[in-house]
């Protein structure tokens, strides 16, 4: 990185985790800046969103480019899900007989199958209409098609929230992560599942980045994309969570569901060697799984 970059940074975007408006610029995507948090750490893309560009990038979501990404639930997915809801129960304050669980961004419904194989009683928050209505049909769930901040929902009405492959795109997750909190009952329990910053292809590519004075950025375009507006580490996101009134439960560093990746042979192939790593190095997988008690 350039002395150029290194320069403190004002940005566009205050931090979306902590309020800071002060910054690093990292590099440059597809003529968007990334940027590192000089409070917090998280690393962001500053870009300003409101409700309709938001809605309006999510308008055909799941039915273009990222239809492999919602296809892409094999049976090793299911697996997984099923851990993750497994240690939601098992970390609930006073476990009911029967639990409701609200899925924040529920997609196609995939975690609504599983949660109600698992006895939970369901419903969901899904802004794609293509993909409320997908997970309707596969459901038979209340799905409700609006951001988090318009759903009528009754507060402490939940014992347990999911946000699987969501909280990475909120444009305010400090914001619904307090609201997640209300609806949560004394007790409840939080489950995120975000990639990871500190992930090792992260690294290799900014490294690439830097050591080719930013002739090779086409891998930090694959993993830096407009979709994703904030990019967490293990500390950032624990911050977050303890500041917005949860206990953090337990942390798992979870390697790539690479069937639900969009990935070329090259692509698949790096990936493939990268495994012996990941296996013997946790904290540089791919994805954060966390799950927090609600105060």
């Amino acid at each position: 990185m350039d002395d150029a970059q290194r320069q403190p940074y004002a940005p566009r975007q205050a931090c979306r985790a902590c309020g800071n408006s002060r910054g690093e610029l990292l590099f440059i995507v597809s003529g968007c800046p990334v940027v590192r948090c000089s409070q917090c750490r998280l690393v962001f893309l500053d870009i300003v969103h409101d409700a309709p560009s938001i809605e309006e990038m999510y308008r055909q979501y799941g039915c273009t480019d990222e239809t492999v990404y919602f296809e892409g639930i094999n049976a090793g997915v299911e697996r997984n899900i099923d851990r993750f809801l497994a240690r939601c129960r098992q970390y609930l304050a006073a476990p009911g007989p029967k639990q409701r669980l609200l899925d924040i961004g529920c997609g196609n419904g995939a975690l609504l199958k599983r949660a109600l194989q698992a006895g939970f009683e369901c419903q969901g928050i899904e802004i794609s209409t293509p993909l409320a209505d997908q997970a309707r049909q596969q459901t038979g769930c209340p799905v409700h098609t609006c951001f988090l901040a318009d759903a009528n929902l009754p507060k402490g009405s939940f014992d347990a929230v999911t946000m699987y492959d969501v909280i990475e795109h909120l444009q305010s997750p400090r914001t619904d992560l307090a609201r997640a909190c209300a609806l949560l009952r004394p007790g409840g329990v939080l489950f995120l599942f975000t990639p990871n910053e500190n992930a090792l292809p992260r690294k290799i590519a900014k490294a690439c980045y830097r050591l080719t004075a930013h002739a090779v950025s086409r891998p930090l375009k694959v993993l830096y994309y407009a979709q994703h507006l904030s990019y967490f580490t293990r500390a950032s996101l624990s911050r977050l969570l303890l500041d917005s009134g949860f206990d953090i439960m337990g942390i798992h560093m979870q390697s790539y569901d690479r069937s639900r990746l969009r990935l070329s042979l090259l692509q698949q192939a790096a990936l493939y060697m990268l495994q012996p790593v990941l296996l013997f190095c946790p904290p540089v997988r791919g994805k954060i799984a966390l799950w927090a008690r609600k105060r």
